[in-house]
Order: C-alpha cells, then sequence, then structure tokens
C-alpha cells in the first residue's frame, strides 16, 4: 500500500514540476489536430458533410497586405474546422443549461408589453391618416418616456400640446440635425444631384398603432418647416397600411416587403418618380423559416439574421413566420452586377431611363433594393455600416467616391433606432454617415475653396 502511495506521489510530483510542458502540449493538439484532422474527416462526419442551413454566401478570403489580419479573421469565423458540427453542438447545450433560466424570465413576459397605447379604431383609421404633421408643435423629450407616459390620441389633444422642460436643448438638436441635411442637400443640388435621408419608424410605434407624437415626429415637422430638405419619417403611412397587412416581421425589428414598399414610396415621392398604388399590385403571402438569413429577391446577400431578436435559446427552433411578395414592376429585368453583399451591391435594370441610384444606410435598406433597383437603370448599394473602418480603407473609400460620383440620386435610409447613434464600430448614426459621405464628395469635386 505504501508503494502505491509512493508512485502517487511521484506522479504527482512530475505532474506539478511538468504542468507547463503539459499544458502547452495540450494546447497544441488543440490547436493543431482540427487543422490536420478536418480534410480527412470532412466527407465522413455527416454533420460535415450535409452542412448548415445559412441561405447565405460564405465570406472568402480577400488578400490585402492593409487589412490582412481583419479579412483573415472574417475568413475563419466562417471557415474553421469542425465548424458545422460545432456550431449546432453549442446551441444543443447552450439551450439546455438556459431552457430554464429563460422559462423562468419569460413567465410574465406580457407584462413587458406596453398596454398604455392609444389604439386606432379600423373605423377612424382615415381621420388618423390625415393629420398630418402640423399637430407635432412641442417634442418629446425622448422615445422611451412613450413607454410610461403615453400620449393620447392626437385627435383630441391638438389644443393641449405635450410640455417638456429643455425644449431649448431639444430645439438646438433639431437644428444642428438639420442644418447638416441641409448643407449636403444645398452641395449635391450644386452638383445637379438629389440627397434623400429617411428614418424608418420603430416597430412598436406601428403594430401598437401609437398615436403618440414621438420625438422622430417633431424632428421630421422641424425640418419641414424650416427647410427645403428630402426627409421621410413615414410613420402614418405604416399604420394606416397596417390595417390590411402586417407591416413589420414578427420576429424581428425590421420592417418586412411590405413595409419596405411604403416606405420606398415616401422616397419616390421625394424623388420625383411616379408611384404604384398598392392596391393595384399583386401581392401574395409565403412562408419564412425564423431560423434562416431573411430571404429577398435577385439572391441579394443580406447581412442581418432574420431571427437575430430571438432569444438565443429560441434560434435553432423551427419557426413559421409569414411575409409578403409585392410584384412590384414585373416586367422590368434585373441583372446582378456585383454581389458581395452589404458592403457592394451592384445592379442593372431594364428601366433604360439613363439614372443612377446610391442607396446606403443600415440593414433597412435589405428589403427596399428590390424596388429600388427597378426605378433606376444603374443602381449601387453599399451600407457603410463600420464608419471607422470605411473611413481608413482606401478601396473602400474609393468605391463609394465612385457611387457618389456616378449617381444622380443618393439616398441615405436607417431605422429610427439609429437615428442619432454615436457607435461608429457597428452602426453609426444618419449625421455621421452623411460626414463620410460628404467627406468622400468633397474629394471628387475638391475645388479651391476647399483648402
Amino acid at each position: 500500500m505504501k508503494g502505491i502511495f509512493n508512485a502517487a506521489g511521484l506522479v504527482i510530483n512530475w505532474i506539478c514540476k511538468s504542468r507547463y510542458r503539459i499544458i502547452s502540449c495540450v494546447f497544441f493538439i488543440l490547436l493543431v489536430f482540427p487543422v490536420v484532422t478536418y480534410p480527412l474527416l470532412k466527407n465522413i462526419l455527416p454533420s460535415e458533410k450535409e452542412g448548415l442551413i445559412e441561405n447565405r454566401n460564405l465570406n472568402k478570403f480577400e488578400f490585402s497586405l492593409q487589412n490582412f489580419g481583419a479579412n483573415f479573421e472574417t475568413f475563419y469565423q466562417d471557415n474553421f474546422p469542425f465548424r458545422n458540427s460545432l456550431i449546432p453542438l453549442y446551441n444543443k447545450y447552450y439551450n439546455s443549461i438556459y431552457s430554464r433560466y429563460f422559462a423562468e424570465k419569460t413567465e410574465h413576459a406580457d407584462e413587458w408589453e406596453i398596454d398604455e397605447v392609444v389604439i386606432i379604431e379600423r373605423d377612424n383609421i382615415d381621420e388618423f391618416v390625415n393629420i398630418g404633421w402640423d399637430t407635432a408643435e412641442e417634442p418629446v423629450k425622448n422615445d422611451s418616456r412613450i413607454a410610461e407616459e403615453p400620449v393620447r390620441n392626437e385627435r383630441n389633444t391638438a389644443e393641449e400640446p405635450v410640455r417638456i422642460d429643455s425644449r431649448e436643448t431639444e430645439i438646438s438638436r433639431f437644428e444642428r440635425f438639420m442644418n447638416a441635411l441641409a448643407e449636403a442637400d444645398a452641395y449635391f443640388n450644386s452638383l445637379n444631384k438629389k440627397i434623400i435621408f429617411q428614418a424608418c419608424p420603430r416597430k412598436r410605434y406601428i403594430t401598437s398603432r401609437m398615436t403618440g407624437i414621438t420625438e422622430t415626429d417633431s424632428l421630421s415637422s422641424f425640418i419641414e418647416r424650416n427647410s427645403n430638405v428630402s426627409f421621410s419619417y413615414p410613420k402614418n403611412e405604416y399604420i394606416a397600411n397596417d390595417i390590411n397587412y402586417m407591416t413589420y416581421d414578427e420576429y424581428n425589428s425590421h420592417h418586412n416587403f411590405i413595409g419596405a414598399y411604403i416606405s420606398w414610396q415616401e422616397i419616390q415621392k421625394k424623388a420625383g418618380i411616379e408611384t404604384t398604388d398598392i392596391n393595384s399590385i399583386e401581392i401574395t403571402e409565403f412562408e419564412i423559416d425564423a431560423r434562416r438569413i431573411i430571404t429577398t429577391p435577385y439572391d441579394i446577400t443580406c447581412c442581418y439574421p432574420y431571427n437575430q431578436d430571438l432569444p438565443a435559446v429560441r434560434k435553432t427552433e423551427y419557426i413559421k413566420s409569414i411575409n409578403y411578395n409585392v410584384a412590384y414592376k414585373p416586367d422590368i429585368e434585373i441583372e446582378t452586377l456585383h454581389n458581395t453583399g452589404c458592403f457592394r451591391l451592384e445592379f442593372k435594370s431594364g428601366s433604360a431611363n439613363g439614372l443612377t441610384l446610391f442607396l446606403t444606410g443600415d440593414s433597412f435598406i435589405e428589403t427596399q433594393i428590390q424596388y429600388a433597383i427597378k426605378d433606376f437603370e444603374f443602381s449601387n448599394i453599399s451600407h457603410l455600416y463600420n464608419w471607422n473602418t470605411g473611413s481608413r480603407n482606401q478601396a473602400y473609400r474609393d468605391r463609394i467616391k465612385g457611387y457618389i460620383e456616378s449617381a444622380d440620386v443618393i439616398v441615405i435610409v436607417v431605422g429610427e433606432n439609429n437615428l442619432w447613434s454615436n457607435n461608429l464600430e457597428e452602426n453609426p448614426g444618419l449625421e455621421h454617415r452623411l460626414a463620410l459621405i460628404m467627406e468622400l464628395a468633397r474629394e471628387v469635386y475638391w475645388t479651391s475653396e476647399d483648402l
């Protein structure tokens, strides 16, 4: 017995002395083993042979000395060994660990919903749609107050404007925002180009049919009264059409194909393009699997996952959702010139009107693209997501400068939740996006006045 303890002691002593060597060996094996064995097993393991259902193009490696690290990281995230086996395994055990936690947290989920909202009855929808922006005399300090202190229906409170303590600060903020848009508008008008701005409303304002005055209502009214800038915030139009169709996705904070068509119609009006009444267009429902990337026509590679707003434990479930096919100008043929997702999309249509569009913004543009590209002979689309990266990457800057130079119409679309965003790393607000476009435009159309 004593000999066994002595042997065990020697082993433990050796392990303690050699622990760093052992850890290094284990680390080396974990690092090298998958790379070495993957080529041998990828055609044997069922999960690797079948792959994952992602409905998107995986990132390919683009060689660049300047951006080698970032490009390789993007490539490796989509191509690491045994990826198709490890992701479902992770989801399985993540769901097992957190399913009970999620059930407890969502037991009273209904209590989270905004219940003090103004509901528009079907009989009164026309009256609401015709109200217009003039009732927005006083801005709400911020949107979060709507949930706590909802404003009553505009029809009943026109004589009782919302009062806030920081009116001067809010107006100053509106003026700064409007002046940035007005400067860009004047600049591009001098180049014989049209620039249009749009903020797509928050989903909860539409699905709750909330008629209270939001901050963006007040901003839109302020811009309309004090400038000629083409700024669109189509909350009324969404609510009017939500009577007959869902305009937002059930499991996502983005508008669906109907909502995208409604918002694009407002851009058409600003651009002087003839609009088509939605009631004269063939509309058909189709089902979406909420686990997949959102489906768009013309094999457009989108950037946001359809299920991004679902709790993590539900992202592997089969969930059916409804979207709509909107048969907008079905006779116009589309040719895809370039398609690498949200950073670079280029199309040529059969409209043959000689006009070129540059469309940019956040993920709300992705479902608008199918309509936009039929109104112009040439369309160039880029998200401009990462302002910091975009401002430093010369190849990216040159591409956007080419889009600006060739464009007859420039459109910037953002979701209302991102309108004021200062997050330059992921999803900058409209002012930051516009600042980069103005910077690049001045590089294209440089004059001695820019010195």
